[in-house]
C-alpha cells in the first residue's frame, strides 16, 4: 500500500499545486520513482497526468472541504496502466493519499464477468434447444398416429397422447396416474400382456424392466399383447 502526504501550494487563496512531504517506499515503487526523488517534488512534476485523471481536483476538494474521498480508478503509473483504490483524507492542513494496486483483482473480475457472459449464452442456447425439443415432442404426442405413454420408474403413467383413446379406448385423462401391469405369457399365448390398473398390481410390475432399460440401454423392444378398454388384448410392439 502506497502512502504519501501532500502539502497544498497556494497563490493567494487558490491551490495551484501540492508538494510531497512524506512518502513510503511502497508508494515510491508504485509510482515509479525513487523515494529520495519524491519528497520535496510537486504533484504536477511527479505525475503530469494528474489533471487528466482528476486527482488534482480531488485533492483540492479534500484540502478545502475536509471531506474524505475513496474511489477506484484506472490510471497510468510508472509507465503502465493499473487499477488503483485511492483514499484521500485531510490531515491537518495536508492531504494523505493512500493507493492500493488492485489491477489483478480487476483482471480476475473481468475474466469472471467474461465467463459469466459465456455461461449465460450457453444457458440461452440450451434453453432454446430444450424449447425446440419440447415443441417437437408435443407435436409428436399430439399428432402421432401411435399410442405413446410415459411412466415413472415405478410404472405410474405420467403422460399419454390422444392416439391412446383411438387405439386403446382410454382417454389421456383416464390413463394418467394408472399403474402399468405386465402379465407374463402362458403356454397358449407366450407373449406378455400389458394392462392398466388403478392400484399398484401385486404381480407384473414392470419396474425392473424400466430400471434395466435406464441403466444400460437407450430403449428396449418388446412384443406382446395390449389390453384395451374394450375387448381382448391385441398385438403390440
Amino acid at each position: 500500500m502506497g502512502l504519501a502526504l501532500f502539502q497544498p501550494l497556494k497563490e493567494g487563496e487558490r491551490i495551484v499545486n501540492f508538494v510531497c512531504v512524506v512518502s513510503n517506499p511502497a508508494n515510491a515503487a508504485l509510482m515509479g520513482h525513487r523515494l529520495t526523488d519524491m519528497v520535496g517534488q510537486t504533484l504536477k512534476t511527479l505525475f503530469p497526468g494528474t489533471l487528466q485523471i482528476g486527482l488534482f481536483e480531488r485533492l483540492v476538494q479534500v484540502a478545502q472541504r475536509g471531506i474524505p474521498q475513496h474511489y477506484q480508478q484506472q490510471a497510468e503509473l510508472a509507465g503502465m496502466s493499473m487499477w488503483g483504490r485511492f483514499s484521500l483524507v485531510r490531515v491537518g492542513k495536508q492531504v494523505l493519499v493512500t493507493v492500493t494496486d488492485i489491477t489483478e483483482l480487476k483482471l480476475t473480475q473481468a475474466r469472471l464477468d467474461h465467463k459469466n457472459v459465456q455461461l449465460e449464452q450457453r444457458v440461452v442456447a440450451r434453453s432454446k434447444q430444450i424449447h425446440n425439443l419440447t415443441v417437437l415432442q408435443n407435436a409428436i404426442l399430439k399428432h402421432g398416429g401411435q399410442a405413446i405413454i410415459s411412466t415413472s420408474i415405478d410404472a405410474v403413467i405420467q403422460t399419454a397422447n390422444q392416439a391412446c383413446e383411438k387405439l386403446l379406448g382410454y382417454s389421456p385423462q383416464e390413463l394418467l396416474g394408472q399403474f402399468v401391469q405386465v402379465q407374463p405369457g402362458t403356454d397358449d399365448s407366450p407373449f406378455p400382456v400389458i394392462s392398466f390398473q388403478s392400484s399398484r398390481p401385486a404381480t407384473g410390475n414392470p419396474a425392473t424392466i424400466l430400471q434395466q432399460t435406464l441403466n444400460g440401454e437407450s430403449y428396449r423392444y418388446l412384443e406382446g399383447g395390449l389390453s384395451p378398454k374394450w375387448g381382448l388384448p391385441f398385438p403390440y410392439c
